[in-house]
This record gives structure tokens, C-alpha cells and sequence, in this order.
């Protein structure tokens, strides 16, 4: 299993360090879309050994997509990935040697973030920090309702709702979704 987790990551730096070196530093040459991106990194898992294909449809959403829960592109939603948007990328593929791999990245490929993605990335982070700690003891304490650890916490966001409201308590499941904003600087 650690092979294939070695094979992936390989698989998953050589699309990262593509995708990023036609945004920056070649203007976007590709034009990049959100199908593109769900593709490609396809094509480069499938030249690793032993790799059967994907372990579960990559979820490549651009801006306002990358907000929607387990999004997926298609003709008709399939937006753009550049250097104003944020991109959330979750993807794995399946190994014969009995590997299965979900890796979740967010990327900003600009000069800078906007503010609200900035503050938007610190709650969640100060989360997904708050919920590592929390066990199920937390979890079932009645005070609290039925997902104590989800509700407190320093994740706020004042004048916006989020649509995807509870994270994964790490010491009874594994936290699945974005954990760090890649920022790109020029």
C-alpha cells in the first residue's frame, strides 16, 4: 500500500507542477477547464505502474464549483481553471498491489488571493486544527447535540452560509476535505 501511495503522489506532483507552469508562468496556453484538469491527471496516474485507474470520479471545480459538494464536471457546468479562480481538485487512484488513494488540494494560482478566500481558508483551518482534537467522547455529548465536536469552534462565517456544514472528527474518521490553500506567488 505505501508503494502505491508513492506512485500516486509521484503521479499527482507531475500534474500539480505541470498545471501550475502553464498558468503561471505560460499564460494559460492550455486554457484549462475543469474537464481538462480531471483528464489529465487521469492520463498521467494511468503511466504508473500497477495503477487500474481512478478510485472514485475526480472532483476538479473551479471558483464558485469548487463550494459545491461533491461536485463533478460536465459539459454544461464545466468552467475554467486560471489564475482568478480557486481550484479544488479531489482525486485517487486504485492500485492492483492493493492501494487506494483520495487526495484533496486547493489551489490559487494568482498573484494574490482574494480576502474573503483568505479569511475563508483561515476558519477552516482553525477547524479542521479545533476538530483534530475531539474524540467521540465529544462527539456524543448531549449538551452538545449528536455532533458536539462539529458545532463548536472557532469555524464562523459572518454574512455567509456555507452549503457543507460538518467536517469529520479525525480520531473516528479521517478529515476528507480541503485542508490547505496552495498560493502561488509571482
Amino acid at each position: 500500500m505505501i508503494n502505491s501511495h508513492l506512485r500516486d503522489a509521484y503521479a499527482c506532483c507531475q500534474f500539480f507542477a505541470e498545471l501550475e507552469d502553464d498558468i503561471v508562468n505560460n499564460g494559460n496556453s492550455k486554457e484549462w477547464t475543469e474537464l481538462d484538469v480531471s483528464a489529465r491527471i487521469l492520463e498521467i496516474r494511468l503511466e504508473q505502474d500497477l495503477c487500474m485507474g481512478p478510485s472514485f470520479g475526480t472532483i476538479a471545480g473551479s471558483g464558485s464549483n469548487g463550494a459545491v459538494i461533491h461536485y463533478f464536471p460536465t459539459e454544461e457546468t464545466n468552467s475554467p481553471v486560471n489564475d482568478s479562480a480557486v481550484l479544488l481538485l479531489d482525486s485517487g487512484g486504485l492500485y492492483a498491489d492493493g492501494g487506494t488513494t483520495d487526495i484533496t488540494r486547493t489551489f490559487f494560482f494568482g498573484p494574490e488571493p482574494p480576502p474573503e478566500v483568505v479569511d475563508s481558508y483561515t476558519r477552516l483551518s482553525q477547524n479542521a486544527s479545533y476538530i483534530t482534537g475531539c474524540t467521540a467522547k465529544d462527539q456524543l455529548k448531549k449538551n452538545q447535540g449528536s455532533n458536539g465536536c462539529h458545532r463548536r469552534g472557532p469555524r464562523r462565517f459572518p454574512g455567509r452560509h456555507p452549503r457543507h456544514r460538518r467536517g469529520h472528527c479525525s480520531k473516528t474518521a479521517p478529515i476528507r476535505r480541503g485542508h490547505g490553500l496552495r498560493v502561488i506567488l509571482k
